[in-house]
């Protein structure tokens, strides 16, 4: 089992991370014109979709020296971003005007709130479990929450 020197794994995260930022940076303004184009439920949706197959994928990568792991960054910083993007979205046209502020706000915060327990939750997992196992999660929060957007599409 062949080890990085702790400048070797910096380096690749360094690139991995790029990649994957880049990714979202240059797909967040596609995912603005989507959700003017298209039900804001259906983008969210496949944001859902793409979060749940990406995250499954960077669960179950063995070595980040494979150059897969480029292509499947790439997938889950846009799988990010559209979400970020498309739930806002989604947010702000189904909100009145006049409160419309407060909710975005509350929005953020709840976010923030959720990004804080999983964190700790993906930890535990890591650490009881498997390494890849705050990916697992993801995927299946991610899986769980296009469920829910078809289901809102259907009824």
């Amino acid at each position: 089992d062949e080890k990085y020197s702790c400048t070797d794994a910096f380096s690749r995260f360094a690139a991995l991370s790029g990649t994957a930022q880049v990714a979202a940076l240059t797909f967040a303004p596609v995912f603005g014109f989507l959700g003017d184009k298209f039900d804001p439920v259906k983008v969210v949706a496949g944001c859902s979709l793409l979060g749940t197959v990406s995250f499954a994928l960077v669960g179950i990568i063995s070595d980040p020296r494979d150059n897969i792991a480029f292509f499947v960054l790439m997938l889950w910083g846009i799988s990010q971003i559209g979400m970020v993007v498309s739930s806002q979205f989604l947010i702000a046209k189904i909100m009145p005007n006049d409160i419309r502020g407060t909710v975005s706000g509350c929005f953020s915060i709840m976010g923030a709130l959720g990004v804080i327990i999983y964190t700790y939750v993906g930890g535990v997992l890591f650490d009881e479990w498997y390494e890849g196992g705050p990916f697992v999660l993801a995927s299946i929060l991610s899986g769980v929450f296009f469920i829910i957007c078809c289901i809102i599409l259907i009824v």
